[in-house]
């Protein structure tokens, strides 16, 4: 290809005797090139053999990694499309890279039940491989007829002589050039020198027959010189005017087109519009015979000028032995292309929920924020709370990607929010209980500065979760391939994101242990916790959490696969991301605003304090007995010294109201506050 747009440049005529890419008949880059060779372009003859057959449905597979496949395919498609063929399924893999994994290619052809399936492919290639694990799919059947552009050899195969791996190839449609064999004297002659230096050196020669390459060199020379000769008498130009290029704007593919010279696959050499050779579309049917021999009787021809079919004597021999080509399946069934989008019900619903769940977030950070000196919010912890609730927003924020058309990008933002979501929702949970706990079953005095440091400890180890989240979610970004899968129904045709598996992938395995672990850990904390004071205990919340979350991985992980299934997933994260925040923070607004105990409200200040503490004290019976339930060690010896001690370490009333202290724990020794020191 370069070197014909170089010529081209430099208008200098290029003749290709066996460069057979189709992107070389587009005249339009390359207008001095013409070739003697098939041009790979097998799409008009194909498209005219299956309507002959009456066959509407085909299924298309194609090696992207191989120039010439690709070309033939985008020819093949283009003239199906425009001849009113249905193409089922297109599907592609990369030949360059083996051992290729061809199953969700075959899932797909039996889900579209494809009988008709064209391949466009290199002989000695992976090819072979797909038409062996077709037949391990029962795609090899007298019911599936497979047209090949090229034969799907072993790779070790020799080219020529029977193989029992070659039994499946039984029946396969291959099209070829149908020439002419050049009958002149001058051919004769070059065929009859050819063969005497074969004679003379065989190691040299190798073959003792013009094969196809030096033919191409045979019919390349004599259609230029053909070309040039009828140009120059024509125009009354002498030689002599071809060495000053003066006449090189006049010398495109056009004057090569009829010359008259009696080429080896053609006789007379002509070409079509695109300066390819305007030789037939032979069709023949592989059986043993081809594998003995390397030749096989065409069942039919069609012409490449006009486009006519014509039936030659020789009958198909399908896989099976029969010579009737098989149906190409049911009737086809119009589909309707599933997608969530602005204008039908299922995205209606998700931008409706999103919405939801944003506004009750808003609201529920506002309204920490606003009574974040409130005793019983305090007692909430308002940083992690309002970090768990930020986690929530993230996932929420993930169902955006359910909407609209499918892609890889969205597939992966989907696990993305979702995973990020999880960490940043429920981490901030666990470390506010480990630390709620560490506090109320501590046998020490605990200093200001204790706290703080353990404080500042949970924080971080919250914070290297996160960030541990994020680096195996890029190791599993790189390493693995999550992108849509089309599937179909009666009715209808959707994407789902499938995880596209060559193996045991470990950055996959790595994120599940990962977010398990954390999973689990949150569930440890909720039953390790369940016998914290009340105002503290958050196990009913931890374990709805992991419940929520277990309810989301099932959810995805067994959801049937059909056009609802995206809608399904976007309303189980749904009701994951708002569970939390109503029963985090719900509970507290109910206790705010609608308490009957008024002092529960003072936010800070010795007065309220004291009153606050003499008042819960009571309702539990303990108003001068609290000492006999509760062990106390450091400074504090009396509820006025509980009060001054508060207002002047208001580091741990932050951290730990005094809901904790005058409540005893089960089967603890009670919290243990000490000293600054």
């Amino acid at each position: 290809m370069i070197t014909a747009g170089v010529l081209s440049q430099f208008k200098v005529p290029f003749c290709g005797g066996f460069q057979n890419l189709p992107a070389l008949s587009d005249k339009g880059n390359y207008p001095y090139f013409f070739r003697v060779s098939f041009s790979n372009k097998w799409g008009s003859a194909i498209a005219t053999l299956l309507n002959e057959w009456n066959v509407k449905r085909v299924a298309m597979i194609y090696d992207s990694d191989d120039i010439e496949s690709v070309g033939a395919y985008l020819d093949i498609r283009n003239e199906l499309y425009a001849d009113g063929v249905t193409v089922l399924a297109i599907r592609s893999y990369h030949g360059a890279s083996w051992p290729t994994d061809f199953t969700d290619i075959l899932e797909n052809l039996l889900y579209v039940d494809a009988r008709y399936i064209i391949v466009c492919a290199q002989s000695w290639s992976p090819s072979y491989d797909l038409v062996s694990a077709a037949e391990r799919f029962g795609l090899i059947s007298p019911q599936h007829q497979w047209i090949v552009t090229n034969q799907p050899y072993p790779s070790n195969y020799s080219g020529i002589g029977q193989d029992a791996r070659l039994d499946k190839m039984i029946g396969m449609i291959w099209p070829s050039l149908d020439g002419e064999k050049a009958s002149s004297p001058d051919f004769q002659e070059s065929e009859r020198k050819w063969i005497s230096a074969y004679n003379q050196n065989p190691v040299k020669y190798q073959i003792d027959y013009l094969n196809w390459v030096n033919e191409g060199a045979y019919d390349c020379l004599g259609t230029i010189l053909y070309g040039l000769d009828g140009f120059l008498k024509m125009h009354g130009h002498p030689a002599e005017k071809l060495t000053s290029r003066g006449l090189n704007d006049r010398l495109n593919f056009t004057i090569f087109q009829n010359t008259g010279f009696k080429g080896t696959l053609l006789n007379p050499m002509r070409l079509d519009s695109n300066g390819d050779i305007t030789a037939n579309t032979s069709f023949a049917t592989i059986n043993a015979e081809m594998f003995e021999t390397g030749t096989q009787p065409n069942f039919c021809t069609v012409e490449k000028e006009t486009g006519k079919f014509i039936a030659l004597s020789a009958l198909p021999v399908f896989f099976g032995g029969s010579n009737v080509p098989p149906p190409d399946g049911p009737p086809v069934i119009e589909k309707i292309d599933v997608v969530n989008s602005l204008h039908n019900t299922r995205g209606i619903v998700i931008i409706s929920a999103i919405c939801f769940c944003y506004i009750l977030c808003l609201l529920q950070i506002a309204f920490l924020l606003a009574y974040r000196n409130s005793t019983i919010v305090k007692a909430l912890n308002v940083p992690h709370s309002l970090i768990s609730i930020s986690g929530c927003l993230i996932m929420v924020s993930g169902m955006i990607f359910y909407l609209e058309d499918l892609n890889s990008l969205k597939c992966r933002a989907r696990v993305w929010f979702v995973a990020i979501g999880f960490v940043v929702m429920v981490l901030p949970l666990v470390g506010k209980n480990y630390y709620i706990f560490r506090i109320v079953t501590s046998f020490e005095a605990i200093s200001t500065k204790q706290l703080m440091r353990f404080s500042l400890s949970v924080h971080g180890a919250t914070i290297v979760g996160i960030i541990m989240e994020v680096i195996l979610l890029g190791f599993w970004t790189a390493t693995t391939k999550y992108s849509p899968k089309q599937y179909q129904d009666a009715e209808s045709i959707f994407y789902l994101c499938h995880h596209h598996s060559f193996g045991y992938s470990w950055s996959t395995s790595l994120l599940w242990i990962f977010n398990s672990s954390v999973l689990l850990l949150a569930a440890y904390m909720a039953y390790t916790c369940r016998n914290v004071t009340p105002t503290y205990n958050e196990s009913s919340l931890l374990a709805m959490v992991s419940v929520s979350l277990s309810l989301l991985i099932s959810t995805v992980s067994f959801l049937e696969r059909n056009e609802t299934q995206g809608l399904k997933e976007a309303l189980a994260i749904f009701i994951t991301a708002t569970a939390l925040p109503i029963i985090l923070v719900g509970p507290v607004i109910l206790r705010t605003f609608i308490h009957s105990d008024p002092t529960l409200l003072v936010t800070g200040g010795q007065t309220g304090t004291a009153q606050s503490m003499s008042m819960r004290s009571s309702k539990l019976g303990q108003t001068d007995s609290y000492q006999a339930n509760t062990t106390w060690r450091g400074p504090v010896s009396n509820k006025a010294k509980v009060q001054a001690w508060y207002k002047k370490q208001d580091v741990v009333f932050r951290h730990c109201s005094e809901a904790a202290i005058w409540s005893p724990w089960k089967e603890s020794p009670g919290v243990i506050l000490g000293s600054d020191e």
